[in-house]
């Protein structure tokens, strides 16, 4: 199979699965919304999100070393170095969450006087100890699946474990736990996933099969390569957490829960760029390895393309529609974080970008460049969250966390283009704005001129952005931004 043909299959069934497991975490924050206040809603969030936030002290960009190394090791048909990686990263995990447990335990009472400022929070912690040390194992299935580009499994995981979640939570609520119900469905469901893919992780990599070999070597090479991976994940977990932590001091719970409804509406649509990201990642280290940088520069220019035209129409009517998106899904108590999503879904565009160049200068080896810019961008994101946030709240967060995307955009364009040796298409992106005004103005036309098709909002709502998708095809075609040759092209190689 061909390397564009692997790529294209992979990426799709990445984008298929995060489509299906963004919509079913969705419906589980609708369910979680619906039966609990924003105050209820926004506690919760908040222990949860600093908990997470610390998985990422303990991985130490050890996951990703794993994914990136695997596709070389299996190059030199070197199963036993596959396995000590593999040992390694699960050890270092494990050490990592023995330290934070004993942590959250010892200052749960603490933290849920003094910060939180909210007595179930003390439970919350010492509960979500089991999600911290229970995670460890599943995480490392993912990376071992994505490393053998087993991306169906891969790409299916994490819709499977939404689903299970969703499940868990319509039973908890079901049998009367009430505010405790996300607490349990999120931490039950990683045992429940670790027996489900246990035999597809076998049957890519039979760690049973193997034995260590070059223990010292191997974790000194995954640690060369994870430190830097290390520190960019803080920085990007800091650019999505951080405004969380910051609200949760500066303003009310019910803040914070509005707040962590927009947000995860937001990043649902990084769907296009996360399932090229993820595929591209294992693929781009191997053709590295193989100094073939033809492939990868004929890659990037192909996602550079079309990246921008795919996103724009879809965030486009997200962004056109917030206000009613919000209200009617989650309550209109929710639906004054309306004008901080729009916000949001702005850098989300740019992010998506930042996201496939960011594994590509990783998977290439260099992974401190993409540190030394998402740290920057983690700073900048610190310094505008403190300044915006106690006067602005959730607008405030929303604008620190696009200008941080925007930015990361720009660098690590830049230097993936220098790596692969290939030029940036400024001009086809300049003449995407044509398409892009056709596309809002027949929006706008439609919502201020008060004309309407359906007395129904949302079928009304349905044919204008039809509408506004042809006006927006039609003129980038007549532009020349894509033709249908090259689109059946694409789907020929796919299938």
């Amino acid at each position: 199979m061909s390397y564009l043909k692997s790529a294209l299959r992979g990426t799709a069934w990445v984008m298929f699965f995060h489509i299906a497991a963004s919509i079913v975490s969705y419906v589980n924050r609708i369910v979680l919304a619906r039966n609990m206040t924003p105050s209820e809603y926004g506690v919760f969030y908040s222990v949860f999100t600093f908990v997470t936030f610390f998985l990422f002290f303990r991985e130490l960009g050890l996951l990703q070393a794993l994914s990136k190394y695997i596709p070389e090791y299996k190059l030199q048909e070197r199963y036993d170095l596959v396995k000590s990686a593999i040992v390694t990263t699960t050890l270092m995990q494990f050490a990592g969450s023995v330290l934070f447990s004993i942590a959250f335990y010892a200052s749960a009472g603490y933290l849920s006087q003094h910060y939180f400022r909210a007595p179930e929070a003390d439970f919350y912690l010492k509960f979500l100890i089991i999600y911290f040390l229970a995670s460890v194992i599943f995480r490392t299935m993912k990376s071992v699946l994505q490393g053998f580009q087993s991306m169906f499994w891969f790409a299916s995981s994490e819709f499977v474990k939404n689903v299970v979640t969703l499940l868990l939570t319509l039973l908890f609520f079901s049998l009367g736990f009430g505010i405790r119900t996300p607490l349990y469905a999120f931490v039950f469901v990683f045992p429940l996933m670790i027996v489900l893919y246990a035999i597809p992780t076998l049957r890519s990599y039979n760690i049973f099969a193997y034995n260590t070999s070059e223990f010292r070597r191997i974790s000194a090479q995954l640690f060369l390569f994870s430190t830097p991976v290390f520190l960019s994940s803080v920085a990007t977990k800091i650019i999505g957490y951080v405004d969380t932590l910051i609200l949760t001091y500066y303003r009310s719970s019910a803040e914070v829960g509005i707040y962590n409804v927009i947000l995860p509406t937001a990043l649902i649509f990084l769907f296009i760029g996360q399932g090229v990201s993820a595929t591209i990642f294992p693929l781009s280290s191997e053709l590295w390895a193989k100094n073939d940088k033809k492939r990868l520069a004929d890659g990037l220019q192909l996602i550079y393309k079309y990246i921008f035209l795919l996103s724009i129409p879809i965030i486009g009517t997200v962004l056109v529609y917030s206000y009613e998106f919000i209200a009617t899904f989650f309550g209109v108590e929710y639906a004054g974080g309306a004008f901080a999503l729009q916000i949001l879904l702005f850098g989300v565009l740019f992010y998506t970008v930042s996201l496939i160049n960011e594994n590509i200068v990783s998977g290439i080896g260099k992974p401190h460049i993409i540190m030394k810019i998402i740290v920057a961008a983690a700073i900048v994101n610190i310094v505008i969250n403190f300044m915006f946030i106690p006067s602005f709240g959730i607008n405030g967060a929303a604008v620190a966390t696009t200008v941080s995307y925007v930015m990361m955009f720009i660098f690590t364009t830049a230097r993936a283009a220098r790596f692969v040796e290939m030029k940036l298409p400024f001009y086809e992106w300049g003449k995407l704005l044509v398409p892009t005004a056709a596309f809002f103005a027949v929006h706008l036309v439609v919502r201020y001129a008060s004309l309407s098709f359906l007395h129904n909002f949302w079928a009304n709502a349905l044919v204008v952005t039809v509408i506004a998708g042809l006006a927006y095809t039609s003129v980038a075609f007549a532009l020349g931004l894509f033709s249908f040759s090259d689109v059946r092209k694409l789907i020929l190689r796919l299938v």
